[in-house]
């Protein structure tokens, strides 16, 4: 409430205009505005990657699939059903990462630890295979490690990943590495690193396997771009699994291009967020003064809310 009443006192007296902002659109945006910010003389025509689009926005507090159609457009096609992604892997980080190793961090980043952990040196190229089948139970490379992680909806049928191709769930993931280390205390250094490899191999395959059901699906057409952002996108071994299982699904480089901004803008930054006012100003599309704050702001228009625009408060000066 305060900073919007200071942005209204600011647009008043400095008499510039008042533009709200969707924080999970200005995500799905970013890349537009590295497009932007590389841009020549020679490519500055048109902004990259064109709409429509795949985003998926993966984070601490969000894991979602999203079929950008259009500046205000975004189809959610994917959304947790529990925990976020990025909230998982922070809880593994802090089960599986020895006390010695956390104590000596610098910070807190427990998703970048965990990365650091398991490769200390990243690897220009991964030993890694995309899977026979997203609902096969994981298993260390090593057979003298007893233990497997279970990936989500192991059901078959409907009851299992294809009756909830719309879902994303990363409970399960995290419960099945915390016994895992519970009936393990003891658990020496190299094992937990294979737990940690695996669990992020099965995170990472679930958000793969519901891009490849869009990608599948006949309504979803014309997709050139995979945008992936938010603070999970920083992950180097994502980016391999992501690519691995497209190109071994027929959606090679030269068909969808995986697009992941600079670690600058994967997190909450003020960059995405004045870029996306940009191009909604550019859109003819102004919020007035009488606009009220509200707790929650859907992306999709097919929302209860309306989405971006459903919201009042909302004019543009161009129609």
């Amino acid at each position: 409430m305060a900073g919007l009443d200071f942005a209204k006192g600011l647009s008043v007296a400095w008499q510039v205009p008042l533009l709200g902002v969707n924080h999970m659109q200005a995500h799905a945006l970013t890349p537009r505005l590295v497009n932007a910010l590389n841009a020549t003389d020679q490519t500055s025509k048109q902004l990259t990657p064109a709409f429509p689009f795949l985003s998926l926005l993966v984070s601490g507090g969000h894991t979602m699939l999203v079929h950008s159609r259009s500046l205000c457009d975004h189809e959610i096609i994917a959304n947790t059903t529990d925990i976020a992604i990025g909230d998982m892997i922070d809880k593994c980080a802090r089960d599986i990462l020895p006390p010695p190793y956390l104590a000596s961090a610098k910070d807190v980043m427990y998703g970048k630890l965990l990365e650091t952990f398991v490769f200390p040196q990243q690897p220009s190229r991964y030993d890694y295979t995309p899977p026979s089948s997203f609902t096969r139970t994981r298993t260390s490379t090593d057979p003298t490690h007893d233990w497997v992680i279970n990936p989500p909806y192991q059901a078959p049928g409907n009851q299992g990943s294809i009756g909830h191709a719309h879902s994303f769930t990363y409970s399960g993931i995290g419960s099945s590495t915390r016994r895992v280390l519970e009936r393990k205390p003891d658990m020496d250094y190299g094992e937990r690193q294979s737990l940690a490899r695996v669990a992020m191999e099965v995170a990472f395959e679930h958000l793969a396997s519901r891009v490849l059901f869009a990608l599948d699906r006949p309504d979803i057409k014309n997709i050139k771009a995979l945008v992936v952002s938010g603070g999970v996108a920083s992950n180097h071994y994502l980016k391999e699994i992501l690519r691995q299982n497209l190109n071994a699904n027929g959606y090679g480089s030269d068909q969808i291009e995986l697009l992941f901004p600079p670690p600058q803008f994967c997190t909450d930054n003020a960059a995405m967020i004045a870029w996306t006012g940009m191009e909604m100003y550019e859109a003819g599309w102004r919020t007035k003064l009488d606009a009220l704050v509200t707790r929650k702001w859907a992306i999709d228009p097919r929302c209860s809310d309306g989405g971006i625009l459903g919201l009042d408060g909302w004019k543009n000066v161009k129609s």
